[in-house]
This record gives C-alpha cells, structure tokens and sequence, in this order.
C-alpha cells in the first residue's frame, strides 16, 4: 500500500472510531474540546494526505492552493483533484469518498439508534 492510501485509511479509522466516542463524551465538560482537537487532526491529516498525494503523482503545486488545502479543504481538495488528476479520475475519487461518507454517516445512526433504545 502506498503512503496516500495509508494516510487515508488513517483519516478514516479516526473518524470511524470518533464517532462512538461522540456518545460517551457528549456529557463531559471537554466535549467541545475534544470536537475541536478532532478536527485540527483531521485537518492536519488531510493536508499531509495532499502533500504525499502531490508527490506521488510528481506535481509542484502552488502556495496558493497549499494554504487553500489547509485552510479550506472541502473546497480546495476537489479544486486540487480535477486540476491534476482529471475529470475521470475527480469523479471516481468523489464517488469513493461520497460513498465512504455515507457509510459513516449511516454507522453514526445506528450508534446513536443504538445508544437511544438502550436509555430508554
């Protein structure tokens, strides 16, 4: 497996594994710091997922869109895709990513389906 596919199985199983934790800590008083130290990993996360993305396929990219990525990544990412990978390659990779987000938002409902019955 090549280091792109490593960072994004990473990206994945945190935010899989997240999502449980979001029921048992949603009581505590660090909760809203604990969402906030999730998604500056996240985003740190996905950034180096860029980078070594960018290196794999040999592209030098712009200041411009590595600050954008870092910032603003929903909106950069796709910007990043369709520009150095192509249109085909930009839609499969959305349709993976559309699909993987499904999935967890449907993980997310059970558990909190789950958590609910259980309490009653």
């Amino acid at each position: 497996m090549n280091h792109s596919a490593i960072l994004m199985v990473i990206i994945w199983a945190l935010w899989f594994l997240s999502t449980p934790f979001d029921y048992f800590l949603d009581e505590l008083p660090f909760y809203t710091t604990y969402n906030y130290t999730l998604a500056f990993i996240s985003t740190l996360l996905v950034f180096a997922w860029y980078l070594v993305d960018t290196k794999g396929i040999g592209v030098q990219s712009s200041k411009k869109l590595n600050i954008g990525v870092l910032l603003i990544p929903i909106i950069f990412i796709p910007y990043y895709l369709v520009k150095y990978k192509g249109w085909k390659r930009s839609v499969i990779s959305f349709s993976k990513f559309a699909g993987l987000l499904a999935l967890l938002i449907a993980y997310s409902e059970l558990i909190n389906y789950y958590y609910s019955y259980e309490a009653q």
